[in-house]
């Protein structure tokens, strides 16, 4: 959703899954994404410092020390979040509704599509039952999505626990932002495949999910089965004749921090007990604080 004061400003560009840019769709009809918003110059706050922050999974108590240690003021500062801000920790409404009451811009992750997904469809059609789906326990979301949501996943009760409001904001989230007079920068949730020029043009599935590069050129969410996507986007930049893109990315807690000429990988795995990280974009200073254990093994792939 576009705030009313936006949503005629040429400075704002969107573009929602479904309008035909990409065939075939690989994200559900219930997915109510913006793939892609484009803040131009007369879109953006006049900010003394812009932070972004990785992955929160439902961190709130980190969320909110991390805040109180760069001392952030919503009136000189602002944050965007690189998606997965629910999920796996203990309090993901309470992250939703702290990152609203503070002005948090953000990026929708992997964990937030899905319970924004169960969420629409509950909207929509009412709580899923098994003759609601498609024969075999899943949501009915198109015969062409990467990965059907199956009814006994656990983000459907995050979905039951979401106020409209809740929902409202978390949907808000494009799948990438782009600023292009902010250093021509980027924030994205996984990546971005880097034989592909046009933000318009990236696949939303992957845009939330990938990891690497395989060897046939194509983005996956397999680990170690290819080459991470950020060491090819960063080769790429530099053979640019244009600006550089630089982008801000969670999604990889198992690599940990990641600072690349032109690449930002901010998802230091909270839930996991390491730390809740966060950059600012000027000086590109980074700022941590140590998290409580929510889930012992990283390794599961739940994605």
């Amino acid at each position: 959703m576009i705030p009313r004061d936006l949503a005629n400003n040429p400075d704002v560009v969107v573009l929602r899954n479904g309008d035909g840019l990409l065939e075939p769709e690989t994200v559900s009809k219930y997915a109510n994404l913006k793939r892609l918003e484009v803040r131009k110059a007369g879109a953006l706050p006049d900010k003394d410092r812009i932070f972004v922050m990785g992955d929160i999974h439902g961190c709130i108590d980190e969320f909110n020390q991390l805040l109180e240690k760069i001392a952030f003021n919503p009136e000189k500062d602002l944050i965007i979040l690189a998606g997965d801000l629910v999920a796996k920790g203990p309090d993901s409404i309470g992250v939703i509704r702290r990152a609203k009451e503070i002005g948090a811009w953000c990026v929708r992750g992997n964990h937030d599509d899905k319970v924004i997904r169960f969420k629409t469809y509950e909207l929509e059609n009412g709580m899923p039952a098994s003759e609601d789906t498609d024969g075999d326990g899943f949501l009915p979301e198109g015969e062409e999505i990467a990965k059907p949501l199956k009814l006994n996943n656990y983000h459907l009760a995050l979905a039951n626990a979401l106020s409209l409001e809740d929902y409202e904001y978390l949907s808000s989230c494009p799948g990438i932002y782009h600023f292009p007079t902010w250093e021509n920068s980027v924030v994205v949730h996984a990546g971005l495949d880097p034989n592909i020029d046009d933000l318009a043009l990236q696949d939303p599935f992957y845009t939330m999910t990938m990891r690497v590069i395989d060897d046939d050129g194509e983005p996956t969410r397999k680990k170690r089965a290819g080459t991470a996507w950020y060491t090819l986007w960063n080769r790429a930049q530099l053979e640019r004749t244009d600006a550089p893109m630089h982008v801000y990315y969670g999604h990889t807690a198992a690599s940990g921090l990641t600072i690349q000429q032109f690449t930002y990988g901010l998802d230091t795995g909270c839930v996991y007990g390491r730390n809740l990280t966060v950059i600012e974009m000027k000086t590109k200073q980074t700022f941590s604080v140590p998290c409580n254990t929510y889930v012992d093994k990283e390794e599961k792939d739940d994605e």
